[in-house]
Parts: structure tokens; sequence; C-alpha cells
């Protein structure tokens, strides 16, 4: 299929969400990202003011460790022993509290400051209620603490006193052998008999190690203890002071952070799901038609307040490119369709400018207003008095359905021209709009696009195929095929 050259680059869209359009639906709902974020500002605010700050108190403790013990390793478990339920099981009943150990736990956290020196931070309503706690906290942690080490001293002096008394009966046994020996230690009693020296030598031995153990044991009960009275409490619990300027900054900064976030991640995820266009050029290649005007967003008033409604250029530049429509338009006398999708009000503001300019200009047209609204109706003057009055043109305003389609239109004219909403149709849409205009026999000429972007840099034109034409034109303007000889 071959298309003819054009004065205009067509321009379809490529479907892909990029960065830039992220950052235009951005800018497009600035005013919605503003107000998240005021009401951001508000809520951290009522949040500083309005809500009691929880207070927190902390209190440092040194701990000793046994030698030989990496103590790096060792500050670790006695975080996690901070952090037990028992513990807080042991700090609440001390505080007479009635909560469960887990949600008493979740107010109070421990941070190891060096490889023995442990911080203990509490958190409660007010200071003195904090400051109890960590106190309590302290002292539970140390007893149990104290526990654990005396438990665990407590196993090993109970293996090393079964392997004592062991020794002791072999002790007792060995003693008996030697009795035995009597005065004649070189002459055994048997062949394998033990002599006397091998008996005094075990018997060395085995009160050598019962000495050991009682080494052993008590240089466990001077160390455990040593690392039970060596471990105490450096810095008794205090408030930690509160500066009500960096509380109000966090707190509006917070509100500030979730407002924009929320309000950001919801647009961009309505940019990357959206399936109805906002580029001049997505709607050029929905519609297969050129965007040739794309103004601003304009206010929905009646034809009477059009001139004191925002954006008087804008509305200037979309009735010169009706009037240039209508008078080029290939019926006599000419008549043009405006189809307006989305905001039916702005093309109805439109058509009523377009009437009072054309009447201005002292060309008389009849509007017929297809859309049911306040617009005139087809019932006017002009069109009761049939040939006997003037009617230099048509203007009719329609909204399409696919339930009924555009053939009704093709009575009154044979061009037409669509006046679009930004993001208010959907790409679907758009494509049945401009089906219904073609299948009719109409011709869509050009597209207005209403509320478009000031950011986008697409063209919105769109190159239309000879074919195309040729088959959309009416039959009376079809030129005769060739005879094929």
């Amino acid at each position: 299929m071959s298309a003819r050259p054009s004065d205009l680059l067509a321009g379809p869209a490529d479907g892909l969400v990029s960065v830039h359009t992220v950052l235009a639906a951005w800018r497009r709902a600035r005013r919605l990202v503003a107000a998240f974020a005021i009401v951001g500002v508000v809520a951290g605010l009522v949040f500083a003011f309005g809500v009691s700050q929880r207070r927190s108190a902390t209190t440092s403790l040194l701990l000793q460790y046994p030698n030989g013990v990496d103590p790096s390793q060792a500050v670790q478990t006695d975080l996690s022993l901070l952090e037990t339920r028992a513990v807080a099981r042991a700090a609440e009943k001390s505080l007479g509290l009635h909560q469960s150990p887990v949600s008493f736990a979740a107010s109070y956290h421990g941070t190891v400051l060096s490889n023995s020196v442990l911080e203990i931070t509490a958190r409660a309503g007010d200071s003195t209620e904090a400051v109890r706690r960590a106190n309590a906290l302290s002292r539970a942690f140390l007893q149990f603490r104290k526990q654990t080490y005396d438990y665990q001293l407590t196993v090993v002096e109970k293996v090393l006193r079964q392997r004592e008394q062991a020794l002791e009966i072999e002790l007792t046994a060995t003693n008996r052998q030697i009795t035995a020996l009597g005065t004649t230690p070189d002459q055994p009693t048997a062949p394998d008999a033990p002599t006397l020296s091998d008996l005094l030598t075990q018997r060395a031995a085995q009160t050598s190690g019962i000495d050991q153990i009682e080494s052993q044991v008590e240089t466990n009960v001077l160390a455990t203890t040593t690392v039970v009275e060596g471990s105490h409490v450096i810095d008794a619990a205090a408030p930690v002071a509160l500066s009500r300027a960096k509380t109000l900054l966090a707190d509006v900064g917070t509100g500030l952070v979730a407002a924009l976030a929320l309000a950001l991640g919801g647009v961009t995820l309505a940019a990357v799901v959206s399936t109805r266009p906002v580029r001049r050029a997505d709607v050029a290649a929905a519609l297969s038609a050129p965007v040739l005007v794309s103004v601003g967003r304009m206010r929905r008033v009646p034809w009477r307040f059009a001139r004191r409604s925002k954006g008087p250029d804008d509305m200037t530049l979309v009735v010169r490119h009706l009037v240039g429509l209508l008078k080029s338009a290939t019926t006599k006398p000419p008549a043009l369709v405006v189809v307006a999708v989305g905001d039916i009000g702005v093309a109805k503001a439109a058509v009523g400018a377009l009437d009072r300019r054309l009447a201005e200009d002292g060309f008389v047209v009849t509007v017929v207003n297809e859309t049911g609204g306040a617009l005139a109706s087809p019932a006017d003057d002009d069109v009761e008095a049939g040939a006997d009055a003037r009617r230099d043109g048509v203007v009719v305003l329609a909204v399409l359905a696919p339930a009924r389609g555009a053939e009704h239109l093709r009575e009154w004219a044979s061009d037409a021209v669509i006046v679009v909403t930004a993001g208010r149709a959907s790409t679907a849409t758009l494509q049945s709009q401009a089906t219904m205009i073609r299948a009719a026999g109409l011709k869509l000429r050009s597209v207005v696009l209403v509320g478009s972007d000031p950011h986008d840099d697409s063209l919105g034109a769109f190159m239309v195929p000879v074919s195309a034409e040729v088959e959309n034109a009416p039959a009376h303007r079809r030129a005769p095929k060739a005879p094929v000889s």
C-alpha cells in the first residue's frame, strides 16, 4: 500500500512508558501532589503537637568476661540475653506491669558500645517511667546473667566432682593394695600383680588428679565470681534529652515524605497502566488523524460567558480553526460535524463561540445540537423556514455512541472534526469514534485536543494513506476507476 507524501510528518505513538512519560505525568498532577504534600505536613504537625511523644532513658553496663573468651562474641551473646523473654518477664514483674513479655520487650533495646560496654534504652510515656524501666532492666539483666554463669559453674563442678569421686575410689583401692603387700614390696603375690613401687606411683597420680580437680573447682568459682561481681552499672539510668525542634522537623519530614511517596507512586502507577492518551502523538495515532490544534484547559461555561472564561486566546485559536474547516468544507452550503469526546461542555462552548464569530462576520449558520443539551435545537427558525430561509452553513455538534453509529450525520455534512479532552477517553474509545465517522462516509479532517500538556513535545501529526482517503470519501466524490483494457 503506497502512501502519499504529506507536509505533516507522521508520528504515531510508540506506546512505551519512559522516564519522560512519568515526569510529564508528575507535572500534570503537580496540584494533586502539592495537595498531598500539604496534607502530609499538616498530619506531621498534628502528630507532633497532638500526640504525646514517648520518652527514652538509657543506662550503661560494664561487663566482665572469663579469661580466654573472645569479648566481641561474648558481648553479642549478652545482647541476645537482654532481648530474651526471661529478662523481659523478670523486669516486668519487678515493675508490677501487666502486659505480655513480648510487648514489653518491644519497648526497649540494647546497643553494643564496645566489647565490654552494653547500653540499654527503655521507652515509656514519660521520663520518670522510662528511667524506672531502664533501672529494672539493668537489674533483671545482671541477675539473669549471674544465674546463667552460676548454672554453667554448677554443671562444670558437677562433672568435676564426679571425676573426683571416681579418683577417690581408685585411691582407696590403691591404698588397700599397698597395705596388703606388707613388708615385702619386691616380692609380688601373683605373677601379674603390681609391685609396691607401681602402686606408690599410681597413688601419687591419683592424689595429684584429686588436687587438680579441687584447684580447678576453686579456679572456676573464682572466675565466675569475678565475672559476676565485676559486671555492674557504670551509668545510672537517665532520661534522653528531647529536642522539640528536631522532633517537630522529624514528624513533619516523615509526613511530607510519606505523602509525596503516596502521591507520586499513585501518579506513576496511573501513568503506567492508564489507557487514556494525553500526548498529541498518542491521540493522533488512536484516531489516525492529525492533531492540528491543541490548547490548554478551558472552563465549561455557557456560550454567553465564553468571553469571560479562562484562556480566551485558546478559545480564539479553536474558533479560528473551526471557521477554516467550515469554510473549506466540500459541501455547498458548507457544513461541519463537531464530535465531542470527553468534556461535552468545552465542545459546546467552542461551537457557541463559533456561532457568535460567524454572526459578527455576517455569516449565518444553523447550529444543530445532537447532544441533547441546552444548545440550539434543529427546530430553529432557520431550519423550519425551509428553502426561504437564508442558510450560509451548518454546524452539527454530536456525541457518537457505538450502538447508534454516525450514519445519521451524513444528511448534514461530509466533513468532521473531533474535539477531544486529554485523558478523558481511552484508546479504544477514540478508535471506535474514528471508525464510526469513517464508516459513515465522513472525512475526519482534524482533531482539536483540549487540556493538552504544555510540556508535550510530540508533534501529533498522522499520515493518511491515499487508498484510505479514497475509501473513506463519499461516493459522489470518488474518482472513477479507469477501465481495464
